[in-house]
């Protein structure tokens, strides 16, 4: 696991930033979380799906990230939006992806007390303009942010293969 800081440039980070949260940003509705039945609903926009490629007029935000992060095959991008909640709660354990060998990368658009829980039971604390990117096959959960918090949870979710010789 690596935890990137600061991950894009801020004039980067504040555009999508800006368009995620902005009036004109569509959310779609999902009365699960990671599997069906699991009661724990959120929002969220697709950009990329292997079967369509781009679904998202927004998804030319991304390019200084996917430059950054040296994909070599795109496999999922998705914006996530956890509604808080009166306490965290953690949704199931998961992987991403079942290929061997890609990476799962989350980007946290917004500062709040989420976070994403490890199967070592490590968090990586949703911290605006960071990046953990990890081998996909590593199980993790989300956690909602609570009341205390002004915003809801936004991440951006990465399912990549790297271009070869990247060392994650």
């Amino acid at each position: 696991m690596q935890i990137i800081d600061n991950f894009l440039p801020d004039p980067d980070y504040k555009h999508i930033h800006k368009v995620v949260t902005g009036l004109d940003f569509p959310w779609y509705y999902r009365n699960y979380k990671v599997d069906e039945g699991d009661n724990f609903s959120q929002l969220t926009h697709m950009l990329w799906e292997p079967k369509r490629g781009i679904v998202s007029p927004f998804f030319s935000m991304l390019a200084t990230m996917l430059d950054t992060l040296e994909i070599g095959i795109l496999l999922k991008a998705k914006i996530n939006l956890t509604l808080r909640t009166e306490s965290p709660r953690v949704s199931n354990m998961h992987w991403d992806t079942y290929c061997e060998h890609s990476i799962t990368g989350i980007f946290y658009i917004n500062t709040n007390n989420g976070y994403t829980l490890f199967e070592d039971s490590s968090k990586v604390h949703s911290v605006a303009n960071r990046l953990v990117v990890f081998n996909s096959r590593t199980e993790h959960a989300g956690v909602s942010n609570t009341m205390k918090d002004p915003e809801d949870r936004l991440v951006l979710n990465l399912n990549f293969f790297p271009k070869p010789f990247i060392d994650f």
